[in-house]
């Protein structure tokens, strides 16, 4: 998320990269190291094991601070 908003930021900023190349970049090669399907495999892990309040706090903080690290990428990068 961190380097999704640094990258979203320069890119932006900057205007150097096409609106097809920021989507490769931002979904292609950093959506390989946080994959979805791990985190709702995790999660669905933890409902199985009736881990009702691990599996609440594990979404809430992963949500939160996915948002917390891609919004301080993008404003390091103003």
């Amino acid at each position: 998320c961190f380097l999704i908003g640094i990258f979203f930021g320069i890119a932006t900023k900057n205007e150097f990269l096409p609106p097809a190349f920021r989507l490769l970049l931002m979904t292609g090669f950093c959506g390989g190291f946080t994959t979805f399907s791990a985190f709702t495999l995790e999660g669905m892990q933890l409902l199985n094991e009736q881990r009702f309040l691990i599996f609440t706090l594990y979404i809430a903080f992963s949500v939160v601070f996915g948002l917390i690290a891609t919004f301080t990428g993008v404003w390091l990068t103003q």
